[in-house]
């Protein structure tokens, strides 16, 4: 499999939450579903990192594109626009194979609500 994270992504109004989307570009042989985990982080202006979290449903062989939804925990700070980072794995089911990993990293921007692409 071959998968990316879009950039930019845009940040929910408070900043506590991100819409991941990103295409699956080439499904290998024997590939039957694919979910997929991210996580986007962040360093603010007061050298704090910002981090969230979230998992995708599972797609099957041959879906084009995935997306998860990133959230920061309750007491955490905030994402601002500006650059950031996005780590991602999937977890892709293999005919008669245990499940395999497939990693990346990206970087990213991030852009406040309604701003364009």
């Amino acid at each position: 499999m071959t998968s990316k994270v879009d950039s930019p992504l845009h940040l929910n109004d408070d900043g506590s939450q991100i819409s991941v989307t990103g295409p699956i570009e080439k499904w290998d042989l024997g590939e039957q579903w694919a979910t997929f985990a991210v996580v986007i982080a962040q360093v603010n202006d007061a050298g704090t990192i910002v981090a969230a979290s979230g998992t995708s449903e599972s797609y099957e062989s041959g879906a084009t594109w995935w997306d998860a939804s990133a959230a920061v925990a309750d007491s955490s700070p905030r994402f601002v626009a500006g650059p950031a980072k996005a780590f991602a794995v999937a977890a892709i089911e293999v005919t008669g194979a245990p499940p395999k990993p497939y990693y990346w990293e990206v970087d990213i921007e991030l852009r406040a609500p309604g701003t364009a692409a």
